[in-house]
């Protein structure tokens, strides 16, 4: 088959080692000479390299047009490829597609890079071969074009998600909710879907906080067939939504009692509430893979990510947070 990827960035490189290597034709095309290292490593692995206007001419003789993310599906080389009935896929359907291992996903506006790799360091811990890909800047097909990990923890932004096939994960993760990349999505509604759709087509178990709930109530979200376990803080009610478990989370006490334990969790260090959640939304993610292993001991040599809602002080007693690398 003769594919043509647009957008000469990593997961350029990352779908064009997959395909070629499973023996197909493979153009990349970018309007500009943006990444000069990577387009030369896409053009050594073997693919068609065009950089300049990208009009329907490119469309000949292909079969199948893999996007980049972070382009619109409004531009005219995708409505013309939606106009000849050519299929748009993602590179991580690209990567998913040849993958037969553990999927887990993670999206949200806020917290979802940290939960990431929280989320693969605990499986880590718990012995498995656990690599954190996709919107943390590792696309999953250059992890698959070297090894086959046991299991791939991506982070999934709306913009992939908006492209992709439905993503079968074992557990999914919806961290966070807030007004994003309205220009792309127009409406709080289809942002909030768009990320929903990861939800849908989970076959395991869906862990969020509450707040989350409020929203796919409010926007008429479908109940997915996948139990959720919800994360309630404090003296907040729960909200029912379908097959529930509920984890409550003491931000004083740093402590996490549910259902699904048989007594109460302790989360070690001194932890801001938006990690207790994080940490507490990794940790029931890995006890899904590894029901009766205690990986929370592994906190302590994780790496946190800086600038993401780090403290660096405090004015007048009000506590500063470097958020800068929030997307």
């Amino acid at each position: 088959m003769n594919y043509l990827i647009v957008g000469a960035g990593r997961s350029a490189l990352g779908a064009t080692k997959l395909l070629l290597d499973e023996g197909h034709t493979v153009t990349v095309s970018d309007i500009e000479v943006k990444f000069p290292e990577l387009q030369k490593d896409i053009h050594a692995a073997g693919a068609t390299l065009k950089i300049g206007p990208q009009n329907e001419e490119l469309l000949t003789g292909i079969d199948t047009v893999v996007v980049s993310p972070g382009l619109s599906p409004k531009i005219p080389l995708l409505e013309a490829a939606r106009r000849k009935s050519i299929p748009i896929v993602s590179e991580i359907d690209i990567a998913l597609r040849r993958y037969k291992g553990l999927v887990l996903g993670v999206t949200g506006t806020n917290g979802k890079s940290t939960t990431t790799l929280l989320l693969a360091h605990f499986l880590k811990a718990a012995g498995i071969d656990a690599e954190a890909s996709g919107n943390i800047g590792i696309a999953p097909t250059l992890i698959l074009s070297e090894k086959t990990p046991e299991a791939l923890v991506l982070e999934l932004s709306s913009y992939q998600l908006d492209y992709s096939q439905p993503i079968a994960s074992r557990v999914s993760l919806f961290m966070s909710f807030a007004p994003d990349h309205l220009e792309r999505h127009e409406t709080m509604e289809a942002y909030f879907l768009t990320k929903w759709k990861l939800m849908m087509a989970t076959t395991g178990l869906i862990v969020l906080p509450r707040k989350i709930l409020e929203y796919a109530k409010k926007y008429n979200a479908p109940k997915p067939k996948a139990p959720i376990a919800q994360i309630v803080l404090d003296d907040e009610s729960p909200i029912s939504f379908g097959r529930d478990f509920f984890v409550r989370l003491d931000t004083t006490e740093q402590t996490l009692i549910s259902e699904l334990f048989p007594r109460p969790i302790l989360l070690p260090g001194k932890l801001d509430v938006h990690n207790q959640i994080n940490v507490a939304a990794a940790m029931l993610a890995a006890r899904v893979i590894r029901p009766n292993d205690d990986v929370l001991f592994s906190l302590y040599d994780f790496q946190w990510l800086p600038y993401r809602f780090q403290k660096i002080g405090t004015i007048k007693g009000e506590a500063v947070y470097n958020d800068s690398k929030s997307t």
